[in-house]
């Protein structure tokens, strides 16, 4: 399943009759989306400085990742590459470029030397900076779908969250790697949900 699956799959959960292709799961998840893609784009690609070995590792799983599209285009099919290459929207072609991408990177493999051993990490993950904006979003979801305003409870023995919004926080979390305290964000946006007092 894409990513995009998965989270229709777990906000259908919340219907009585679970459907991810239902208008109102469909709009939420396209909504998560593209705020996703929004964020992401504030971030400005490349501007990461990672570790040299954390670097290394992104270089050795690009190259894994090449080498799974060069061997995965030696087993197509032609009916599936005359079909990729009728449905292209330019001139080039798309099947050749992914092979010369493919085989490109194997000329890479001595990239791993030229990393600047004097950079320093930075600290924080990027994608805390999705956590307010998809749990906000994951709060009018749930009402809309629901028919119940988002809430959190805590279990007076242990002190730890539980609920259905918390739960679906907790597993949207999961899907999109986002590092985060579920709990923090959830009752963060139940707050802010009941000081607006309505959805959008």
């Amino acid at each position: 399943m894409t990513r995009e699956e998965k989270i229709a799959a777990r906000l259908s959960a919340l219907t009585n009759t679970p459907d991810s292709t239902n208008p109102e799961v469909k709009k939420w998840t396209e909504k998560i989306s593209l705020t996703i893609f929004e964020k992401w784009n504030e971030r400005r690609p490349f501007s990461r400085v990672v570790s040299s070995t954390a670097a290394k590792n992104e270089i050795a799983e690009f190259q894994q990742l090449c080498d799974r599209l060069e061997k995965h285009i030696c087993s197509m099919s032609k009916t599936a590459v005359d079909a990729l290459r009728q449905a292209r929207s330019t001139e080039t072609d798309v099947i050749n470029l992914a092979w010369q991408m493919a085989d490109q990177v194997k000329l890479s493999n001595g990239a791993a030397k030229f990393i600047k051993h004097d950079q320093k990490a930075q600290c924080g993950q990027p994608k805390l900076r999705y956590a307010p904006a998809v749990t906000k979003i994951l709060a009018k979801a749930y009402e809309e779908i629901t028919g119940k305003r988002p809430t959190v409870s805590v279990n007076p023995i242990d002190s730890k969250a539980y609920g259905p919004f918390f739960d679906l926080v907790s597993d949207i979390f999961l899907i999109l790697g986002v590092d985060a305290s579920a709990e923090s964000q959830a009752k963060a946006a139940v707050k802010e949900f009941r000081s607006e007092g309505k959805t959008d």
